[in-house]
């Protein structure tokens, strides 16, 4: 092998060296962008996750203590609490409500009668409500609300009607009920009797 030849050799061994080093530097940055990349992306993912976790609670303590508060004025000392259990399944935060009391932790509708999740369920829809940024018209219709109630004093559908009083007071909501029984019909602004006479039906509004 001649002396020219030698040097070209090693004159294109160079210059695939210096491509190398170029692919190695270019590889070398685009390491250190996606490395701050990932970065980011985790802090940011920890950004969002403190802030759930923090509407998470804000929303847990708001439905908790109004429905808690009106079943415990309702029920007295034998009220459940109302706990939401959030979990993430299939990458989605489920909740789930519960009741508890005395320490011991009850599903809704197993063990507790139906008369206490009546009053919760009630609650819930004007508090969800009042939760949401684009709120519809602020209207409630309930049929045959606390019909699961069993008293028949009726001193629970006294209180039950003091609570629907002030959620539509303090919500400025207008909530309208279709009932038989005369406590909730006698808390209400005004009272429309719907009856039947000769086959047709007729409304009157009391006094």
């Amino acid at each position: 092998m001649t002396l020219n030849k030698i040097r070209e050799l090693i004159s294109e061994s160079k210059g695939r060296r210096g491509q190398i080093q170029d692919a190695i530097d270019i590889a070398s940055e685009k390491l250190k962008t996606a490395q701050t990349e990932v970065k980011n992306a985790q802090d940011a993912q920890l950004i969002i996750q403190i802030v759930a976790q923090e509407t998470q609670s804000q929303l847990e303590y708001h439905l908790n203590e109004l429905v808690s508060l009106a079943m415990l004025a309702v029920f007295g000392k034998d009220a459940y609490s109302l706990k939401m259990q959030f979990e993430l399944k299939r990458g989605k935060t489920e909740v789930s409500p519960i009741f508890e009391r005395d320490g011991k932790i009850r599903k809704p509708l197993k063990s507790t009668g139906f008369g206490q999740p009546d009053v919760a369920s009630m609650i819930l829809r004007p508090t969800l409500w009042s939760l949401e940024n684009n709120r519809k018209r602020p209207i409630f219709l309930y049929d045959e609300p606390l019909r699961h109630l069993n008293d028949p004093t009726n001193r629970l559908h006294e209180k039950a009607a003091k609570i629907i009083q002030e959620i539509s007071r303090r919500l400025d909501i207008q909530i309208i009920i279709i009932t038989q029984i005369s406590e909730l019909a006698g808390a209400s602004d005004k009272v429309f009797r719907i009856g039947k006479k000769k086959e047709r039906s007729y409304i009157v509004e009391e006094d």
